[in-house]
């Protein structure tokens, strides 16, 4: 929806302005999510989508011109790629980033939930009773219960991650003073 827009606000946003505003609407964005449950639906994460783009589409439109407007016109193309290749790369490693700490907190999670069940309690007896017979057994109770377990550490490992990159965006928003400009009454740079 904002693609229509774009050369307009290329021509009248500062770079500075539309990054840091993109990033905070992303930060946003990700902060919407980290009050997630097992019970969340598709609907739940429409907010945050939409401003995600909305952020998506404010930061790396402008930061796209600010490497191609940082070249000569000749080497317009070149720098598109160079922008295109590490955007690519940073993506890559921060997708390794994310996988890591997921493994790392889902293990975390799961094991303080399963610290917290006294296997000697008679409330987790009488729960795994009531839903060994419900199941069928106490293996089907005991699976039964590791899933429950494993849904809940996962929402709760995704919401860390959602909070880690509300956090990790805002901590990056100051670099934006390091953009320049771009020049003004020049036409949008393109590759």
């Amino acid at each position: 929806m904002l693609m229509p827009f774009t050369p307009l606000m290329i021509r009248h946003l500062d770079i500075r302005i539309a990054v840091a505003a993109g990033m905070l609407i992303m930060a946003t964005s990700c902060g919407i999510d980290t009050v997630l449950t097992a019970q969340s639906t598709g609907g739940s994460f429409v907010d945050s989508q939409l401003l995600r783009g909305v952020g998506t589409i404010l930061c790396f439109l402008f930061l796209n011109q600010a490497a191609i407007a940082s070249v000569p016109p000749e080497d317009a193309g070149d720098a598109a790629g160079l922008f295109n290749a590490v955007r690519n790369l940073g993506g890559s490693f921060a997708l390794a980033g994310i996988a890591t700490i997921q493994d790392q907190r889902m293990w975390l999670h799961s094991r303080r939930m399963e610290e917290s069940l006294d296997a000697n309690s008679g409330m987790v007896q009488d729960y795994l009773n009531g839903l060994g017979q419900a199941l069928g057994g106490a293996d089907a109770a005991l699976r039964a219960m590791a899933g429950t377990i494993q849904r809940d550490a996962l929402v709760m490992t995704f919401n860390d991650i959602f909070w880690l990159l509300a956090v990790g965006i805002l901590c990056v928003i100051p670099l934006v003073l390091f953009l320049r400009p771009l020049p003004k009454g020049q036409s949008i740079a393109m590759h």
